[in-house]
């Protein structure tokens, strides 16, 4: 159900913005010889820190080289800096010993963080960067390839290795730079990043769900999910409006899961929690069959609640990426973004695009979306 893909247009936001990382690349490059520390033969037990703190997303899919590197490099501890909202992620993961959330202002400024809470971010970085350089780390390890954070926690840090890619520059500040190729995977890039340290062995993204929920989130899934019936978890909000499903196919969804004796957990933000009520009172008695979660659930809780599902259904989303780390089949709507680098990686997995691909979410007709999820999602659930 895939299909090619329109090209991006290079927007003058995005033109500006590259030429601004052009300009401080320069900068940086002839600043080198007074940023960085000095390249050393890494020691028997290394400490290590990947540094991964953007979207939800992002931070399942970085699990896939976490095993990995913990195999290869039997490090003396393998730390993960990472936002506040995905540090479940990484709490519970077997080879990391700590999850350290912060708070970086251009990841607010990304989630529509309010102005004083950015100035806050700027105003404690330098104490970041101080803590990750009291730690005293071997290995350094971006994934994103972000000049900035390449900058804060990799050259300033004073880690003697500085590992990961050139997508937006930063080439000189690393010791180890695996050259960026934007048509891969984004799986397949961070392995291409960890492989500079000779980590051969390819893992997939895992998440481990937790053995209980809130009272909260189990009442409700009860509710939906009476007698004992199948019930599927609904994820229609992406984090751009073209990633996310409208009223009227959210409503679709709703009645056509209803009418096959299916109860349905919504999921989403806080921020969406206006729109979830307002589909559930137009959705009349068919409304008693959802399970309204959304803003309710941390990452832990939607763990839970994606592993005890039938199947998913998802937008481009961190959600679609939880389902799939924890085997749960998965039906993923892209609409805007590739799917060839984004698309959850592993488990049961089906990709469905726009008609033509590239178009809002909200062009798919409602019957004919309903449609081709019955058709993704069939062998998954019982008749």
């Amino acid at each position: 159900m895939t299909a090619g893909r329109a090209p991006v247009p290079f927007t003058p936001s995005s033109a500006a913005k590259g030429a601004a990382g052009r300009l401080l690349d320069a900068i940086l490059t002839a600043l080198r010889p007074w940023l960085v520390a000095p390249s050393q033969p890494l020691p028997a037990a290394p400490r290590v820190l990947v540094v991964r703190p953007d979207h939800l997303g992002d931070a399942v899919l970085a699990t896939s080289v976490l095993t990995p590197l913990a195999d290869a490099l039997t490090p003396a501890r393998l730390d993960v800096l990472c936002a506040p909202w995905s540090v479940d992620v990484f709490a519970q993961h077997p080879a990391v010993t700590q999850a350290i959330p912060v708070r970086l202002p251009w990841w607010l400024a990304a989630r529509g963080a309010s102005f004083g809470s950015r100035v806050a971010a700027w105003l404690g970085l330098p104490a970041v960067i101080a803590m990750v350089r009291r730690r005293r780390y071997d290995v350094v390890l971006e994934l994103r390839g972000d000049l900035r954070q390449i900058l804060c926690f990799g050259a300033l840090s004073g880690a003697p290795e500085r590992i990961g890619t050139d997508r937006t520059g930063g080439r000189a500040l690393l010791t180890r730079c695996w050259p960026f190729d934007g048509s891969l995977h984004e799986v397949e890039k961070a392995m291409g990043i960890v492989a500079t340290l000779g980590v051969r062995r390819a893992g997939r993204p895992t998440l481990t769900p937790p053995a209980a929920t809130t009272p909260e989130v189990e009442a409700a899934l009860a509710l939906a999910a009476g007698n004992g019936r199948q019930w599927l978890v609904l994820a229609p909000w992406g984090s751009q409006p073209a990633k996310s499903c409208s009223e009227a196919q959210i409503a679709a969804i709703a009645r056509h899961a209803a009418a096959r004796g299916l109860g349905l957990a919504l999921v989403g933000a806080a921020a969406d929690r206006p729109r979830a009520a307002a589909i559930c009172r137009h959705l009349g008695d068919a409304a008693a069959g959802v399970a309204d979660l959304t803003g309710r659930t941390t990452v832990n809780d939607l763990t839970w609640v994606m592993a005890r599902a039938s199947a998913a259904i998802c937008v481009d989303s961190g959600p679609a990426h939880v389902a799939a780390a924890v085997g749960t089949p998965v039906a993923v709507v892209f609409g805007p973004t590739d799917p060839g680098q984004f698309r959850p990686w592993g488990g049961e997995v089906t990709v469905l695009t726009t008609d033509p691909p590239g178009t809002p979410v909200e062009t798919l007709e409602p019957d004919r979306l309903c449609r081709m999820i019955a058709e993704a999602l069939g062998g998954a659930l019982r008749d």
